[in-house]
Formats: structure tokens, C-alpha cells, sequence
């Protein structure tokens, strides 16, 4: 995904009467669909700290941001949206298998948190995990 961070050039996005991309090409679609995944696992773009999507007040940085690389109609707002939230729910999932569930204590979880997330944002997510909250969702 480096290079379509790096690139200047933006591609051209198609959408179908859902407001869906469908081309030009399926490929530009799947990396169009990466890209987004790339975003959604961004610590400054969508913050692991904010703990409810609803609250993320990045959207139209991370709208912004995909329009510079892309030229996707306005009405593929809702659609983006929805894909980077997901990509964002899933990647929070996996950190919690991977960086919380394997390990006894938050003193260990910190020494093997993921590098992609700053410690500030990995203790409130330890907090969350922890919390009745969470707990009551699980």
C-alpha cells in the first residue's frame, strides 16, 4: 500500500446505483478496499483510544485523505465510512487477541504491544478491555 500513499496521480473511481465502487477496474476496487484497511489501522487517522466509532472526529481527515488519492464521487462518502469502521472494529479485535488475551498482566501486555500504536492509546485500550463496560458487551 506504500505506493498508492506515495503516488500523486489519483485513480478513478466508479459507483454503481448504491453508491458503491465497481471500476473502472476490480482491481483499482480491491486497492481502493486496502487502502481503506491501511486507514482504519492508522493510529492518527482513526485513534485506538477512542473507544466508540461514533466519536471518531477524524472522518473528514480520513474522507480528505482518500480523496487526494483517489477521484471518488461524493456520494461514496457513506460507503468509505462504513468500510474504514469496519476494517477499524476488526483490527481492534485482532490487537485483542493477539497483544491482551495471551497475556497475564498489562505490565507484560506493554512490553509487546504493537509498534503501529502509541503506548498512550495501548493503556486505554487495556483500560476498555478491562472494564465492566467491555464486558458486559462481550
Amino acid at each position: 500500500m506504500h505506493n498508492v500513499h506515495a503516488r500523486k496521480e489519483r485513480k478513478l473511481i466508479l459507483l454503481n446505483r448504491e453508491n458503491q465502487p465497481i471500476g473502472p477496474t476490480d482491481d483499482v476496487v480491491i486497492e481502493l478496499s486496502s487502502f481503506l484497511g491501511t486507514l482504519a489501522r492508522n493510529a492518527t487517522l482513526c485513534p485506538f483510544d477512542i473507544l466508540d466509532w461514533r466519536s471518531m472526529d477524524t472522518k473528514q481527515d480520513l474522507w480528505d485523505y482518500t480523496k487526494e488519492k483517489y477521484i471518488i464521487p461524493e456520494p461514496a462518502y457513506n460507503w468509505t465510512m462504513v468500510t474504514i469502521r469496519e476494517a477499524w472494529r476488526r483490527h481492534r479485535s485482532d490487537l485483542k487477541m493477539t497483544y491482551y488475551d495471551p497475556y497475564d498482566n498489562d505490565e507484560v501486555r506493554m512490553e509487546n504491544r504493537p509498534g503501529h500504536i502509541p503506548e498512550c492509546q495501548f493503556r486505554e485500550l487495556l483500560k476498555y478491555w478491562k472494564s465492566e463496560k467491555f464486558k458486559v458487551k462481550m
